[in-house]
């Protein structure tokens, strides 16, 4: 069976300690700067929750909102549990992927919303 290119190039230049460190600090930096981004998301969660009630259907609204408050309430446990972990660098990439899943699940959440929360007879909304 023959290796994968990607496999080839980390078996012939194998990452540095300064690499690693690069992306510890790079990992690190997002986990530092997530906290805000959950507030952002609460908050901007909530506006779209006042604009749209009574457009679209509440059940569908509520649900979303709880699901939205529910992934960010297991992101931010992510991000406390990170920190009393304390990775070392050759973690990083492992906290690097949690991090980045929980932002893709975020994502489909927010892109679900432009789906189930168009309404077609309103220009405002």
């Amino acid at each position: 069976m023959r290796a994968s290119h990607r496999d080839d190039v980390h078996s012939r230049y194998p990452a540095s300690d300064y690499t690693l460190e690069l992306l510890a600090a790079q990992v690190g930096l997002l986990f530092r700067q997530t906290p805000s981004a959950f507030v952002a998301t609460l908050f901007n969660a909530a506006v779209l929750g006042f604009v749209l009630w009574g457009q679209v259907s509440d059940v569908h609204l509520i649900g979303w909102l709880v699901a939205v408050g529910l992934l960010t309430l297991v992101r931010h446990r992510l991000v406390r549990a990170y920190y009393r972990a304390n990775p070392p660098a050759a973690e990083s990439v492992r906290w690097g992927r949690r991090f980045v899943f929980g932002t893709l699940l975020s994502g489909l959440l927010w892109g679900t919303a432009g789906g189930l929360f168009f309404v077609e007879q309103s220009l405002l909304h």
